[in-house]
């Protein structure tokens, strides 16, 4: 059908022409392009782009209405593509998150609407959105305040993923993707010649207990530390240590546990030196509405989906967690998963065209059974 063959040239063209974090102007100029030179009825259904810097915002309406609203991640990643594919990558960059196929699936809902507007029985408002990846805040962040943000009433967003079955619908209520805080201590002891090693404070020591020791909080969350950095030379007591790590949770009472914790290992062992503890507050965790989820599944039945229930949430994170300060959220899975099964973030990434009919579809069928109340 002729809306899979744009569906493909859509996500193509975005891999082929990746651009990372807030600096996505191409990308936008390509859907305005794609958009300005669609022919509709315009006294049936309209059509508005807001651009926000390197963000878009279009809203479809036939009649005035409470909002439902889509998000698609345009950004990709700094990872140098290794694949054999004939739209590969034209720069250092790769879509090596699947944010090529998000945005192609959601600029063909758009323009399929614009040519079906019968489909539609309210407004609905789509956000492709930047620097979902970072850096600093994510995208969403600087997204929040804008008004055609917060008159969203439900939001939802979907993500590719090339380990689960394709063609298939993966949902779960409540908690399904956890937060991303990241945390760093720095231990300041005193520098001597290992020589006359008691005249020093050895942080390289400090900082070695305190390691394990945070490996072994229990919990059932997830605490990673990555770096640790101690030492300039071979024959000189260390006197500066860092150690930095992530903490990934699903609700912030536990991150406060955890915190807690790290904050009286690292009291406890650096009785002789100084130190500073800080962390940053990354993504929250995202949590799904359940009457947005169970809209969802409906839609799946309607239509025939295959839908999978998750069984337990993931510890990756995503920024569409900000969207729920001002709105309902949903956010799913569909299985993309290829021949090569490569995870995400790899430059060898690959995913099942052929799912992305998937994403259309549920979609579509969301935009159909959605309780708008009009205004």
């Amino acid at each position: 059908m002729i809306y899979i063959k744009e569906l493909i040239e859509y996500r193509r063209h975005f891999h082929k022409y990746p651009e990372i974090g807030f600096n996505t102007g191409e990308t936008i100029k390509y859907i305005i392009g794609i958009l300005n030179n669609i022919e509709y009825n315009k006294d049936i259904i309209s059509l508005k782009l807001n651009r926000i810097d390197n963000n878009l915002i279009v809203t479809l309406s036939t009649k005035p209405s409470t909002i439902l609203g889509f998000r698609a991640d345009i950004d990709a990643l700094k990872i140098k593509e290794e694949t054999s594919l004939e739209f590969k990558s034209t720069n250092n960059y790769m879509h090596a998150c699947g944010h090529d196929a998000h945005s192609a699936i959601t600029l063909r809902v758009i323009t399929y609407l614009l040519n079906n507007p019968c489909i539609l029985n309210g407004t609905v408002r789509f956000i492709f959105q930047n620097a979902e990846e970072g850096p600093d805040n994510g995208g969403a962040y600087y997204l929040m305040d804008n008004n055609e943000v917060k008159e969203i009433e439900t939001i939802y967003a979907l993500h590719v993923n090339s380990e689960l079955e394709p063609n298939t619908v993966y949902y779960k209520y409540n908690e399904i993707m956890a937060s991303s805080n990241c945390f760093k201590i720095e231990l300041f002891g005193k520098a001597s010649h290992i020589t006359r090693y008691n005249e020093g404070i050895d942080v390289l020591k400090v900082g070695n207990k305190i390691y394990h020791k945070i490996n072994k909080i229990k919990t059932n969350n997830l605490i990673y530390m990555g770096t640790f950095n101690s030492g300039t030379t071979t024959n000189i007591v260390p006197d500066y240590t860092k150690i930095e790590g992530s903490i990934r949770t699903f609700y912030l009472s536990d991150f406060r546990y955890i915190y807690y914790k790290i904050s009286q290992i690292v009291k406890r062992y650096s009785k002789n030196n100084k130190y500073l503890i800080s962390y940053n507050n990354g993504y929250p965790s995202v949590i799904n509405n359940k009457d947005s989820v169970d809209l969802l599944v409906r839609c799946c039945n309607k239509i025939n989906l295959k839908h999978i229930l998750l069984n337990k949430p993931l510890f990756l994170s995503d920024d569409f967690s900000r969207y729920s300060k001002n709105s309902r959220i949903c956010y799913f899975f569909i299985g993309t998963k290829f021949i090569n099964n490569t995870p995400l973030h790899s430059s060898n990434f690959m995913i099942d065209e052929k799912s992305l009919k998937t994403g259309f579809d549920i979609y579509l069928e969301l935009i159909k059974n959605y309780p708008f109340r009009y205004v």
